[in-house]
This record gives structure tokens, C-alpha cells and sequence, in this order.
């Protein structure tokens, strides 16, 4: 299959209360047509060495969280087999709340 992913269509990243200076990330994974991508891979990775922070796979609505996540620099990675892979590109994790575009 050649579909393509409309990735991420809102990531919201929160600041933690509990502890300062982490956040979440969350999201939802969609195909072109907008129809949820379950069981689908999304990586965060570190934009200063490219190692990966942490890894989630979707629930049966496409949607993703990763937690406890450090203030920093970071592009991320969403998959799913026998789709193209998304890459999203480099965002900051400095605010309360951010939203990345939809790609």
C-alpha cells in the first residue's frame, strides 16, 4: 500500500505538576483518509544523537501517549507496516503546551 500518514494530527505536549520539568506526549495516528492507524509505532527521538527516548504503539483508536519526558529537543518517528513511514521534524518540549502541525 502506498498511503501515506497524516500523522499527529494534535500532539499535545503537558508540563507535569508532579514533577517540573517533564512532559507528555500525546497524540493520534491517522491514514490519509482520516481513519485511525491501531497497533501503529510512534518513537521520540533525541534531536542532539538520534537515540530514541521512548516508544509507544497506538490503541485501537490510533491514539499514543509517552510520559515523563525531559525538557529538550526532539523528532519523532511514526510507522506502521506496509505504510510509508512519517518522520516529524525537529520540536522543543519548553512550554506547557505545544502542538505540532499535521503532516
Amino acid at each position: 500500500m502506498t498511503l501515506r500518514f497524516i500523522t499527529l494530527c494534535l500532539i499535545f505536549i503537558n508540563q507535569s505538576i508532579i514533577f517540573g520539568q517533564n512532559f507528555s506526549v500525546k497524540g493520534k495516528i491517522i491514514d490519509e483518509t482520516g481513519n485511525a492507524i491501531p497497533f501503529a509505532t510512534f518513537i521520540l527521538k533525541s534531536a542532539k544523537d538520534s537515540m530514541m527516548v521512548k516508544a509507544d504503539i497506538t490503541s485501537d483508536d490510533g491514539t499514543f501517549i509517552l510520559e515523563m519526558i525531559p525538557q529538550g529537543k526532539y523528532f519523532a518517528e511514526a510507522s506502521y507496516v506496509g505504510m510509508t513511514s512519517s518522520i516529524i521534524p525537529v520540536f522543543e518540549l519548553n512550554m506547557a503546551n505545544y502542538s505540532l502541525p499535521t503532516i
